[in-house]
């Protein structure tokens, strides 16, 4: 009872600000005894009154909040950990759901309906929520992939996630991970790096590993998305084993004002397109970062993807701004909606299966050079 008045608070929270506000200068209204403070107060508690009706009529035009906290998401990751010797253990212990066979983990079945059904499909997920992929994950190669939704496969079977796909390629041979987290952007792949996490999975002695790290646009302003916003949010960054969020310009307004309906309705955006080019240039230096940390920390290599569609597609600039820079990244070719899953954003089996390919080549042609 307690937390659903918490919540309900924090859903109205500047309607309440405004009411208390409006009632508060009524009172001065009604005890000042000079008539220029009655003026000035019943100016200000006309203000109110409207700001009262205005955040609350908003409250129905914008979407209400849906995410849940990245820190929720990272704290559990982080938290739950995996011994991969138990993993070995377990390997071949099996089940069978609606006549499927499954591995050791956990898995669920995810509905999804929109106008029409969108997906219905089985996820399975290790215990800390990082999404199973058939490899061998004690091999001298491995390969991690990183991202968002899109590297974890939402509305995707367990066989049809990149990871899945590149893995099948190559016949299971090598440790392949999937580390995908939904509604993250570059900050929580850049969190793991500086965590001890993925060490529960991979072999700190093989030195042999290359990170894969699907880039798709939403990431940009997702690293700085307020956590009460309906959009995705993945502001926060881990440093000396605490989660701190990071700053940028006018953050003091949207920290403050975050829970504002009139805030986010006539003034986020005026902040969010000031901030357009400190967002770019942060995500990639978060990229850069990760790149770092790959080559120092892990002794392998980094590749970025940029994914590239009709509707969503990185900008000439920003591309510009990518080359200007020692990264290794490969533009993918714009999918049309073939390549989509329908009434949906996130790329489908095929897509999956033509970014394979395009990494598998980019590989062969890396060792070649890396030969001379």
């Amino acid at each position: 009872m307690s937390e659903q008045i918490i919540n309900h608070f924090f859903r109205y929270e500047f309607v309440y600000i405004f009411i208390l506000l409006t009632v508060l200068f009524m009172v001065f209204v009604v005890v000042s005894k000079r008539n220029i403070f009655k003026k000035i107060f019943l100016s200000l508690f006309s203000v109110f009154f409207v700001l009262s009706i205005v955040e609350y009529s908003l409250y129905f035009k914008i979407p209400e909040s849906s995410n849940i906290s990245i820190i929720k998401i990272m704290d559990f990751i982080f938290n739950e950990k995996i011994d991969i010797s138990d993993l070995n253990k377990r390997r071949h212990l099996k089940y069978n759901l609606n006549n499927k066979e499954y591995h050791f983990l956990n898995t669920d079945l995810v509905r999804k309906e929109n106008e029409a059904n969108v997906y219905d499909v089985y996820e399975t997920r290790y215990q800390n929520g990082f999404r199973y992929t058939k490899s061998d994950l004690g091999a001298d190669k491995e390969y991690i992939f990183l991202g968002c939704s899109f590297t974890y496969g939402v509305g995707l079977e367990d066989t049809q996630t990149l990871p899945y796909i590149f893995s099948k390629k190559l016949n299971y041979k090598y440790g392949v991970l999937n580390c995908g987290v939904s509604g993250s952007g570059s900050n929580t792949a850049l969190n793991m790096l500086k965590s001890d996490i993925l060490k529960f999975f991979i072999k700190q002695d093989k030195p042999i590993k290359h990170f894969i790290y699907m880039a798709i646009y939403d990431h940009i302003t997702r690293n700085f998305t307020d956590e009460f916003s309906y959009k995705s949010s993945d502001n926060y960054v881990y440093e000396n084993n605490k989660f701190i969020k990071i700053r940028q310009p006018f953050g003091f307004f949207t920290d403050t004002f975050a829970r504002s309906y009139i805030f986010r309705e006539f003034f986020l955006d005026f902040i969010e397109n000031k901030n357009e080019t400190f967002y770019e240039n942060y995500f990639i230096k978060s990229l850069e970062e990760m790149d770092s940390i790959i080559k120092e920390k892990y002794n392998s290599k980094f590749t970025v993807l940029l994914w590239n569609d009709e509707q969503f597609c990185f900008e000439k600039e920003f591309i510009e701004k990518m080359q200007s820079t020692n990264l290794d990244f490969i533009i993918l070719p714009k999918f049309t909606y073939k390549y989509i899953i329908p009434n949906d954003v996130h790329p489908n089996e095929k897509a999956n299966e033509e970014i394979a390919k395009i990494l598998l080549k980019h590989f062969e042609e890396q060792d070649k050079k890396d030969e001379k």
